[in-house]
């Protein structure tokens, strides 16, 4: 029997990884899903449809995966959903803080702070007990 916290944690995962999708899309495909092609926050004239852009947008489908992973993970009450989880925010954050600003009222700002309450969540002591209940 699943509790609550293991609901609420596993959706947050899964629709956060989901997510992710709007990164390769913009990419990879004509279709932008809201995010606008333009330079990214860092130095240099690095665009989303350039090199760089399309290996992200490869990294965004790792942190898609990772994350739903985990919220599977977590749901089947495996053990090693944090690891997964960690891995999938810190790919997610990579993903995100480059092109921020590319995507309208601030969405992208809205996923970093996301994946900044997941951390926390992953990093409390409560959450080794998640899986044992």
């Amino acid at each position: 029997m699943y509790d609550l916290l293991h609901i609420l944690i596993a959706a947050a995962l899964l629709v956060h990884g989901l997510s992710h999708v709007v990164w390769f899309m913009a990419a990879w495909t004509p279709y932008k899903l809201g995010v606008v092609d333009g330079p990214w926050v860092l130095p240099g004239d690095v665009t989303l449809t350039g090199v760089v852009g399309r290996i992200i947008g490869l990294l965004a489908l790792v942190a898609m995966a990772l994350l739903m992973i985990a919220g599977v993970a977590l749901l089947a009450s495996e053990e090693w959903w944090r690891g997964a989880a960690r891995m999938g925010v810190f790919s997610s954050l990579i993903v995100v803080l480059p092109w921020w600003p590319r995507i309208p009222h601030r969405i992208g700002l809205q996923a970093i702070i996301v994946d900044i309450v997941l951390l926390f969540i992953i990093a409390l002591p409560l959450s080794l007990q998640i899986i044992a209940t």
